[in-house]
């Protein structure tokens, strides 16, 4: 899991190395739309109201969930809010699974809302305020891009009774995206090979699923995922890393049928693990996603080597960089080892 981390610092950091050169024309790229809107016009003292940064994405580029997968950096927000005001986490929609040769990530594309409940206290005054957000996120396509944005939202407080924003469907939209807690039953993992198991129950049919698990190195994302059911009871297997032993919290969300943005549902889960016997998964035709998901990355694997040496450089300033270094450093007898880096469609 170190690796995937490697993988992630260097992405950002040549990112961020390629907007500065003027060669490049990404300065000019807006691939992400970003917009702060609030669900209603006021809130109250002593409640809260939900404010949301809406990502329009042009297509073929998608953003990162909380836990991006091999690559990518999730999306965040820092809030400066009046004083005593508080910022809830952010209400993350059901991503969706994106496979690229031996890369597995987890994002969004189109559009897409990221809502966080804004506390406002008892001994909030009426009038006009300032909740300001800077938010940061990691666009991809064929290139992968940092962006970032500053908003200052003005939100009245007021003892009446809020009203409904313009943008207040949006919100109703996304809380159907969103998923809901299941009855988690037990969580288990086998210390002899390190196979997990989380036992929930739920009365929703699916055909297919898909786990996206939170933290960075929970399980490995190569792995098969397989499950099977008992009346209402629903247990998957997970491949689970060394990272994890008994103890700790394994959390995630159950994605049936390409989860409610594709006519399926979703559901969160958060368990304790504790020491036991655990068969590890195998594919399976309970599981045709994961199945497609174990193939496609089995199969992609000798067309990631192509997409390697076919397709443009993401960051053709390494080698000028690196030519520069040799020039200068002849007579130090220093020497400029030159990597194969991956393209630009060789990253979710």
């Amino acid at each position: 899991m170190r690796f995937a981390w490697l993988l992630r610092f260097l992405l950002l950091f040549f990112a961020v190395f390629a907007l500065n050169a003027q060669a490049l024309p990404w300065k000019k790229t807006e691939a992400v739309k970003a917009e702060l809107i609030s669900q209603t016009t006021s809130v109250q003292p002593g409640s809260s109201i939900r404010l949301g940064v809406l990502l329009t994405q042009e297509p073929g580029w998608h953003t990162y969930w909380k836990t991006p997968g091999d690559t990518g950096l999730p999306t965040t927000i820092d809030w400066s809010l009046p004083e005593g005001w508080k910022a809830g986490s952010i209400q993350w929609p059901t991503p969706k699974l994106y496979v690229v040769g031996d890369l597995t990530n987890f994002g969004y594309e189109d559009s897409i809302l990221l809502p966080v409940s804004i506390s406002v206290p008892a001994s909030a005054k009426e009038g006009g305020y300032v909740a300001k957000a800077n938010v940061s996120w990691l666009m991809c396509a064929e290139q992968c891009i940092p962006g970032s944005a500053s908003f200052d939202v003005p939100v009245k407080v007021s003892n009446a009774e809020p009203a409904a924003s313009p943008n207040a469907g949006l919100f109703q939209t996304n809380d159907g995206l969103t998923p809901t807690p299941l009855k988690t039953v037990s969580a288990q993992i086998d210390p002899s090979n390190r196979a997990l198991s989380v036992t929930f129950k739920t009365s929703e049919p699916f055909n297919h699923f898909y786990v996206f698990t939170e933290g960075e190195g929970a399980v490995d994302y190569k792995a098969p995922q397989s499950v099977s059911k008992n009346g209402d009871e629903v247990t998957v297997r997970l491949q689970g890393t060394e990272e994890l032993k008994a103890g700790d919290t394994l959390s995630g969300v159950f994605s049936a049928d390409g989860g409610p943005a594709q006519g399926g549902w979703s559901g969160s889960f958060s368990h304790v693990l504790v020491n036991g016997t655990v068969t590890p998964p195998s594919a399976s035709s309970d599981n045709t996603d994961v199945n497609l998901t174990v193939w496609l990355a089995a199969g992609m694997s000798f067309l990631g080597g192509l997409i390697l040496n076919l397709m443009p450089c993401v960051f053709p300033v390494l080698s000028l960089k690196c030519s520069a270094l040799l020039s200068t450093a002849e007579t130090e007898n220093s020497h400029c080892m030159v990597f194969p880096l991956p393209s630009a469609s060789s990253f979710p």
